[in-house]
């Protein structure tokens, strides 16, 4: 007869090899990313979206075999160096698909000195490094990005000017997108996109260098976290190993991480009672981004005064010397605020349906609904909320989820603000949105958004959600069952 814990150990012993065969397997995926050709057309964004799916699966398998033995320190250290692995690994995405392996030195050289640029207007269906790369420009030399629009003539001199400026900031101006707005992004994102300036202008090499830093202390960051809950440290491979987040950071180079670093901190700071640091923190976030002002109302009791006048002036001397450049400009923010839509959906349900009854002003009535449905949640929220450390990371989650989830912009790598919340929260499920999300790159195909995409996504979601809702609330021994105390 075969002892139970005999064959336990043995299956034990046998895991980091099945885990290092997702890493291979993982590495292959990235590696067909790496290479890929970002192009519009139906085979392009199915072949992205078919990798995608499987580097998922792939992430979920690493998972399940760490949960089965979440304190073994083989599978850990593979885990992290998978992850490193990945984003490494996608510092070339972007360059020219015909370029070789061996001619991507060359190329980052090139990038490196600013003489030209050297990657392709789409990193993996992403263009939004530009606007980085040209607001630092604009910083630099100005003092400030707002106020100005990449359309004016002063920007087109700037890009232009034979001295002072590398030569590839010419095309980097060409390639901004919406050149008739200023830039939309707050003052902690600009001084981020100056620290990369001041590297090396115009590199999209140091900017995904950065970003990778950034990205690897949020892995060790939320190791600490979940340590610190009591949450099984096997969580922490549903965002190591997370496809989105891989791409969005390593492979678009979209700054978000930085908040994703902000808010993964600002949980741990809350848990641990560390309400200055937390103060500082939440005004970085907001500096940086400003959905986490939504999580005011819930940490004046964790952080008391102290802390939140400790933001205001966290955020006040990152945001004061654009002020005192530019008088404050904030169009491209009212801009976005005022008429930027995407991969909506209750948004997109509601402005449907007013414009059915010939609602004229139906985009901006749709926003004031959304608006009002957030701020019945925050109050909602706020009258269950016990005000504890450990029950704060659930709260966050459904704050800021709803934030998401009523906007009218619903970008990819915003989800990824939602990923350490989820897992600090126990609330796994989320991580689902993070894949059903990468549907929104079938407006890739022709510039169109599919509304089966939008139901598939948000109408998904929330059915997911009622599920694990329900089951917790029927059966008593579901872990953590679902309740905001």
């Amino acid at each position: 007869m075969t002892d139970r814990r005999d064959s336990t150990s043995h299956g034990s012993r046998w895991k980091p090899v099945w885990l290092v065969a997702l890493l291979v397997t993982s590495f292959k995926g990235y590696w067909w990313l790496v290479r890929f050709d970002a192009v519009s057309g139906w085979e392009a964004v199915v072949d992205f979206l078919i990798c995608m799916g499987m580097l998922f699966l792939l992430c979920w398998g690493a998972y399940w075999i760490w949960r089965g033995n979440s304190h073994s320190r083989p599978i850990r250290h593979l885990v992290l160096i998978g992850a490193l692995i990945f984003r490494i690994l996608l510092i070339p995405a972007g360059l020219s698909p015909q370029l070789e392996p061996r001619g991507w030195t060359d190329a980052m050289a090139v990038d490196l000195n600013g003489k030209e640029v050297a990657y392709e207007p789409f990193l993996l269906f992403d263009t939004d490094i530009w606007r980085y790369l040209w607001d630092a420009h604009l910083t630099y030399n100005l003092g400030t990005p707002y106020g100005v629009t990449p359309a004016s003539d002063t920007a087109r001199a700037l890009a232009m000017q034979e001295s002072g400026a590398p030569a590839a900031y010419r095309e980097i101006h060409d390639r901004v997108q919406f050149p008739s707005i200023s830039t939309v992004y707050p003052p902690g994102a600009q001084w981020l996109f100056l620290l990369s300036y001041w590297v090396a202008p115009g590199s999209i090499v140091v900017w995904k260098l950065l970003l990778i830093g950034l990205d690897m202390a949020v892995i060790l960051s939320l190791e600490k976290l979940l340590i610190a809950v009591g949450a099984s440290p096997a969580l922490l491979v549903l965002y190591a190993w997370n496809p989105l987040v891989v791409k969005v950071f390593a492979g678009s180079a979209h700054y978000d991480v930085a908040l994703v670093l902000a808010v993964t901190l600002l949980l741990f700071a809350v848990v641990k009672g560390r309400a200055l640091l937390g103060g500082v923190l939440l005004g970085l976030g907001i500096a940086i981004k400003l959905t986490p002002i939504v999580l005011i109302p819930f940490l004046f009791r964790r952080l008391g005064w102290r802390g939140l006048t400790l933001s205001a002036l966290v955020l006040l001397v990152l945001a004061a010397p654009f002020a005192w450049a530019s008088g404050g400009d904030p169009s491209g923010l009212l801009a976005f605020g005022q008429s930027w839509e995407f991969n909506a959906g209750a948004y997109s349900l509601i402005r449907t349906i007013l414009q059915s009854f010939g609602l004229q002003a139906a985009p901006a009535v749709a926003r004031v609904l959304m608006l009002a449905a957030l701020a019945s949640i925050i109050v909602w929220l706020s009258r269950r909320d016990a005000g504890t450390a450990l029950s704060f990371p659930r709260i966050a989650l459904v704050a800021m989820g709803a934030t998401l989830l009523l906007s009218p912009v619903v970008n990819p790598w915003y989800v990824t603000w939602l990923l350490p919340l989820a897992l600090a929260a126990r609330r796994p499920e989320w991580i689902a949105l993070s894949a059903l999300v990468l549907l929104a790159f079938l407006v890739m195909v022709d510039g169109t958004q599919r509304w089966w995409a939008l139901a598939i996504q948000h109408a998904g979601f929330l059915a997911l959600l009622a599920v694990v809702h329900f089951r917790r609330q029927l059966s008593p021994t579901f872990p953590e069952r679902n309740t905001l105390t």
